[in-house]
């Protein structure tokens, strides 16, 4: 038997692994989780017992302050994050990291620059879509 708190937290494991696995992230490389609910916690819980490097961006502080618990390595508002601009795709930033993962759904999330030096491998959205698909043609 499985109690109903424990039963509540098998679909967004579920979707928190899949995106690590989609995610290809390998040994020694950072990840930044773009969300601290449900599921970007665990995302963040899993990669943090795996022992790569997690920064986590949340606006909410109690959701920040769980991220803080789980051990990541930092907490940062998303208006500590500049704007990545790709007319300068060649310059690199300095605080980057291999992996993004998208959790809030916000379309402002994708718009971000750490990720740009370590030439990234991989943004991988855990949200079915960030914006409601159009009527059917």
């Amino acid at each position: 038997d499985m109690d109903l708190r424990t039963a509540a937290l098998a679909e967004p494991l579920a979707v928190a692994l899949h995106a690590i696995t989609r995610s290809g992230i390998r040994a020694g490389q950072d990840a930044l989780v773009m969300g601290a609910g449900p599921i970007g916690a665990l995302i963040a819980a899993t990669l943090v017992a795996r022992d790569h490097r997690v920064v986590v961006v949340e606006p909410a502080p109690v959701r920040a302050q769980l991220a803080r618990r789980l051990g990541v390595a930092d907490v940062r508002a998303p208006e500590d994050l500049g704007v990545f601009d790709m007319s300068q795709v060649a310059t690199l930033a300095d605080d980057a990291f291999h992996v993004a993962f998208d959790t809030s759904g916000r379309k402002a999330a994708m718009r971000f620059s750490p990720v740009a030096k370590k030439k990234l491998d991989r943004i991988t959205s855990a949200m079915a879509s960030a914006t409601p698909p159009g009527p059917a043609k």
